[in-house]
This record gives C-alpha cells, structure tokens and sequence, in this order.
C-alpha cells in the first residue's frame, strides 16, 4: 500500500470494478437532481439569512433562490423586500 494514492485510487468505487454498471447513468442523473435541490433551498436559506442581517443578496443567489425545485419552471418569485 503506497502512503500517496493517485486520484484513480481515489475515484475507483470499492466494489473493485473497472468500468461502471448499467444503472450508473440513472445514478448519476439522481445525485445531480439531489445536490440542485441542495443548492436551491441553500439560495433560499441565504436570502432569509442576509434579510435578517440587513446584508445584500447577491444576484446569482437570488437567481438561484428563484429555480423551481425539480428544475422545470420558475418557482415563485422570491425577492428581498
């Protein structure tokens, strides 16, 4: 066992397989819906944060506040009052 693995022994999965399986493409497209939603309800718990600290929001955060959880349409309109 070498003290410095390389990054392809990091990013190899455990199992010990060299190429991916057949259900990593729907795997894949989950974990990214799952780490949007993450990011979007961070957005929005950042607008109250700054509303509440008397902080401006910056734009890309409202942008992102403002995308509907499933990434299909606009969700209501969110803004700083």
């Amino acid at each position: 066992m070498t003290a410095n693995p390389s990054h392809a022994d990091i990013d190899r999965p455990h199992s010990g397989r060299t190429s991916p399986g057949k259900h990593v493409g729907k795997y894949d497209v989950k974990r990214e819906r799952e780490y949007e939603r993450v990011l979007i309800f961070a957005a929005r718990l950042r607008i109250t944060t700054d509303s509440k600290l008397g902080k401006p929001t910056p734009h890309w955060v409202l942008e992102l506040a403002n995308r509907s959880i499933s990434g299909s349409k606009p969700a209501k309109s969110r803004s700083r009052r």
